[in-house]
């Protein structure tokens, strides 16, 4: 800047003074227009993290034995012919249904039945001859019965007494010239038998199976064994989803020195007839139930400096609240706490990183 006279210095200090000053403070009005600017941008921008939640309840905590068992029937047989003969009659098919007494099969008993016309026949001869000479000994006698040896031998001289046994044994195999259904089932057999064709004695027809009932072998580990009792409640699922509810019959002396395993046998109604033998089914045994102030997931049970804790949401804040359960499975968490009670709202997900008074974007299960 060029000064030509001294009288002029003093309107062009002012001026740069000026020019200066009115400088500084625009650079000043910046800096703070900007800082607010930062804040107010900080604040719009303020992240919350999302973190899922659910409920607390008043619900008691079941311990289970998780196992697998396959499914037999409770009553099952083989059918077999007891005598050879020709078939006249049958109802062996696999799956078809019969009731206790139904003929399941019938052989030509022609046979048979003369059998046991000649066995009366002769039971009536000997019981005649028998009679006679029983009548003449007591002739005169005054009384009405012989002596007890005497009349054994008497019956046994003239055939009554093998007479009378003859008779019951054509009786009995022409009882089984029919296989009869001695409980309401199901047929399961393979063969084909028809009208006319000849069957050996002993030929197996297939197998009566009543699963009206059914009878679940469960196999524990020798360690869990001690903790099942007959009468404990059990539960099953299928590959299908189908679920039935049944109670434990007996728990095996034994365990098997192989897989170190023992049975637990249980036994389940299957009126609909959805259980069937041989299935492999997942059984829960129910080995005892604990109560408490409340029941949480366990996924609320985090651990902070080896203590354990959970974190419950308060309006869009958590904090963070140490307990103590008193039981714990896989599932849930029993505690008794003064600050937390059935229906408070817990995180179970995405929380491991937040902290006490936290804000949060809370999500529910619930």
């Amino acid at each position: 800047m060029f000064i030509s006279s001294d009288n002029h210095i003093y309107p062009a200090l002012i001026y740069s003074i000026f020019f200066l000053t009115g400088g500084f403070v625009a650079a000043c009005s910046d800096d703070n227009g900007d800082g607010e600017a930062e804040s107010r941008r900080t604040e719009r921008e303020e992240v919350r993290p999302v973190v899922i939640f659910d409920r607390a309840d008043d619900q008691p905590l079941y311990h289970h034995i998780e196992t697998q068992g396959t499914v037999e029937p409770l009553r099952e047989i083989r059918i077999y012919t007891r005598l050879s003969g020709f078939v006249a009659h049958n109802v062996v098919r696999d799956g078809h249904r019969v009731s206790e007494g139904d003929t399941i099969l019938a052989l030509d008993d022609r046979e048979w039945q003369m059998a046991l016309e000649d066995a009366r026949n002769a039971l009536d001869k000997a019981a005649s001859d028998y009679r006679i000479e029983r009548d003449q000994r007591l002739r005169g006698t005054g009384n009405e019965t012989l002596p007890e040896e005497m009349d054994r031998f008497l019956q046994n001289f003239h055939g009554y007494s093998n007479a009378q046994v003859q008779l019951r044994r054509a009786e009995l195999n022409l009882s089984y010239a029919s296989v009869i259904a001695p409980f309401d089932g199901q047929i399961h057999t393979r063969e084909n038998f028809t009208r006319g064709q000849y069957l050996s004695a002993g030929t197996e027809l297939g197998r009566l199976v009543d699963q009206s009932r059914v009878r679940v072998r469960f196999s524990l580990l020798e360690s869990e064994l001690a903790d099942v009792d007959v009468g404990m409640s059990v539960t099953l699922e299928t590959g299908f989803g189908y679920r039935a509810s049944g109670v434990v019959e007996a728990v095996s002396p034994v365990v098997d020195d192989q897989s170190k395993t023992g049975q637990v046998v249980a036994i389940f109604d299957n009126p609909q007839g959805r259980l069937r033998g041989g299935m492999t089914v997942d059984g829960r045994v129910l080995v005892k139930s604990v109560e408490g102030k409340a029941r949480i997931p366990r996924a609320a049970k985090l651990t902070r400096d080896n203590r354990p804790l959970v974190f419950r949401l308060n309006g869009d804040t958590v904090e963070w609240i140490y307990i103590e359960p008193i039981a714990v499975t896989s599932e849930w968490v029993v505690i008794n706490h003064e600050e937390i009670s059935p229906g408070d709202t817990l995180a179970v997900d995405q929380h491991f990183a937040i902290s006490h008074m936290q804000r949060v974007n809370p999500r529910f299960r619930f």
